[in-house]
C-alpha cells in the first residue's frame, strides 16, 4: 500500500534512512529535517510493516525533486 506519511511515522522514516546512511548509500536526515517535511514523504507498507519511502519536495510549478528514496 502507498500512502502520504504522517507524524507518527517519523521515527520509522528515519530508521529506514539511517540503515542505508550507514551503507554509505544515501544521506541520513535528522528528526528536525523529517518533521519538517513530512508532508513531502510517501510510504509503501505492507502488513503494517515500512517497505519503503521517498519525498517529492516541489519547488516549482513545474518542477520537483525525489528526496530520501529508500
Amino acid at each position: 500500500m502507498l500512502r502520504k506519511a504522517q507524524i507518527s511515522d517519523v521515527r520509522e522514516i528515519q530508521k529506514l534512512l539511517t540503515f542505508y546512511a550507514n551503507r554509505g548509500e544515501m544521506l541520513s536526515r535528522s528528526l528536525s529535517e523529517l518533521y519538517e517535511s513530512i508532508r513531502d514523504f510517501y510510504l509503501c507498507e505492507e502488513g503494517g510493516k515500512l517497505l519503503g519511502t521517498c519525498a517529492l519536495h516541489i519547488m516549482w510549478e513545474d518542477l520537483a525533486e525525489l528526496r530520501s528514496v529508500a
